[in-house]
């Protein structure tokens, strides 16, 4: 699970940007430009929330209308 992106920072005249994922700082670079740094941090996190909603539990389907009456219970205009 991703908890927080943060950068881009300059170091030694190239851009890094970093995330804590699944507790540890992960690093990503370098880019050449801040431009080219905050595109791909941006699309490293659109991709790190899709995988946090993928993993997430979903909720429980609703019954549908049309499924079959329970066992035991007496069908309509009996």
């Amino acid at each position: 699970m991703t908890q927080r992106t943060f950068g881009p920072e300059k170091r030694d005249g190239r851009w890094y940007f970093y995330a804590y994922l699944d507790g540890q700082q992960v690093e990503w670079g370098p880019y050449s430009s801040e431009e080219f740094a905050k595109g791909a941090k941006d699309a490293i996190e659109r991709r790190l929330g899709e995988e946090d909603q993928a993993s997430a539990p979903q909720p429980a389907a609703a019954p549908a209308g049309d499924e079959p009456a329970e066992q035991g219970a007496p069908a309509e205009g009996e």
